[in-house]
């Protein structure tokens, strides 16, 4: 029953995808580069995937965390960018700076942010031929939405 629905599930995912501005749900790290893995990252949470809840097999293929970020809040960004900083053949360190405009809720509030920008570099180790982010820890980072996925309270 479980792999029915899951056929049933990746079945929609190409229209789903063709539809949708969204960055497109993989189940597996193919990146050959640690920037990709940051920029997948960085896609599925300025579309909000990370902070309603990152699923389980996006957690265990791009990051070595036991669990997902879980914030009540999240920061809003105007834009992002993404720089590698260091690649070593097993390690590497990825900067995102974001562009903040506000802090929002499940509720539609939305405040001024407390700082800009907002920097996050990423750590991330290559286990097995694939690269995964290490740090920050799920409890030392907050998501980020981009400012078109939160259309409250602008």
């Amino acid at each position: 029953m479980i792999l029915h629905l899951l056929m049933s599930f990746l079945a929609l995912l190409p229209q789903a995808h063709a539809a949708s501005p969204h960055e497109p749900l993989q189940m597996r790290n193919t990146f050959a580069h640690p920037e990709d893995v940051v920029r997948y990252y960085c896609g599925r949470d300025a579309s909000g995937f990370v902070w309603s809840g990152l699923l389980d097999i996006e957690r265990q293929a791009f990051t070595l965390w036991k669990q997902a970020p879980q914030k009540d809040s999240f920061y809003i960004a105007k834009t992002y960018e993404i720089k590698a900083k260091q690649v070593k053949s097993d390690s590497a360190e990825v900067e995102v700076t974001y562009d903040l405009i506000g802090i929002g809720d499940a509720f539609g509030t939305r405040y001024p942010p407390y700082r800009n920008p907002y920097q996050v570099v990423f750590q991330l180790k290559r286990v097995s031929g694939s690269w995964k982010i290490e740090k920050p820890e799920p409890s030392e980072i907050a998501p980020v939405v981009v400012e078109t996925q939160f259309p409250y309270g602008s």
